[in-house]
């Protein structure tokens, strides 16, 4: 795969225009010659699912959980449409692995991330999207600040899932293959970019890491395997080379580790199906999504 170059005469004076090409060449990296929408749509298309409530989710915008610097570190958190009084809530964290600098537009309003945030919150789970500038450290701040938060943030800070796509994957994976932490209860991985702990194909992701900058930091800490956190994996079909090697290699390691996982191989997807393909298949993959994470994070019945 060759490295991609953009060049343009002149300043480039509007963020859509950079925010167009910078995430044409995210698109042309990770989605091969995959027939998409217009690159500059990317940050703006929705997810396929709609369900009743995502519109009366109430979010808490900018709550600060880190200042690094002079800059401060904010988190949204989407609720269900209505808690009862002292009820605490299960959280479903989507994971950025990009720092804040990569985007004009930060992933947290890109609509893919808003919407799945919506539904986890319709779902009954508070979903936690945020920036962040230095990925691997951010995400173990984000986790720590909602813990030692939750009571005022009206959540169980020992009910935890991770959600991530993508390249955004590696940085999810420093914490679920690093020590075990027992209050995450479960993760979601989207067509992603992996690592296992033996580090086999970490050439692979370096490869992909100079085209598109992700964050690699934090890889090292990849290097575990818990026989007691499940994985609820979605394998896009017709998604990059790389990708699909790096995931293959996953799941057949995890296997071998007799790791919980359930594993839906989507034929005809593409990268970002979620958003891309608009059919009935990943309706329901995205309904099947939400199963798992209430099976894994709701108390079982007549629990507290």
């Amino acid at each position: 795969m060759k490295k991609l170059s953009v060049t343009r005469k002149g300043a480039i004076g509007s963020a859509n225009m950079k925010l167009s090409i910078t995430l044409s060449i995210v698109c042309l990296s990770f989605c091969g010659t995959q027939a998409l929408p217009a690159a500059e749509d990317i940050s703006k298309t929705p997810l396929v699912l709609k369900v009743p409530g995502t519109e009366q989710v109430q979010v808490t915008k900018n709550v600060i959980y880190k200042e690094a610097g002079s800059e401060k570190l904010v988190a949204d958190i989407y609720y269900p449409p209505a808690l009862k009084p002292g009820e605490r809530i299960p959280v479903v964290v989507f994971v950025i692995g990009y720092a804040n600098s990569v985007f004009p537009v930060q992933i947290k309003e890109w609509r893919i991330y808003t919407d799945w945030a919506r539904l986890a919150a319709a779902s009954g789970f508070a979903g936690v999207l945020y920036n962040t500038t230095a990925p691997a450290a951010d995400i173990l701040d984000l986790l720590s600040y909602l813990r030692q938060n939750a009571a005022s943030l009206k959540i169980d800070e020992n009910r935890i899932a991770l959600w991530a796509c993508s390249a955004n994957v590696l940085t999810a994976l420093t914490v679920l293959a690093g020590e075990r932490k027992e209050f995450i209860k479960g993760a979601v991985l989207y067509y992603g970019l992996t690592l296992t702990p033996d580090q086999k194909l970490r050439d692979t992701v370096t490869t992909l890491n100079k085209q598109v900058n992700f964050s690699m930091a934090g890889i090292d800490a990849i290097k575990n395997w818990h026989p007691d956190l499940p994985y609820f994996i979605v394998r896009a079909g017709k998604d990059l080379a790389e990708f699909k090697q790096t995931l293959d290699y996953f799941v057949a390691a995890a296997l071998a580790n007799n790791v919980p996982l359930t594993l839906i191989n989507y034929a005809a997807g593409r990268h970002a199906f979620d958003v891309y393909d608009d059919n009935d298949q990943s309706r329901e993959i995205i309904r099947a999504t939400m199963e798992f994470l209430k099976f894994n994070l709701f108390p079982p019945k007549g629990e507290k």
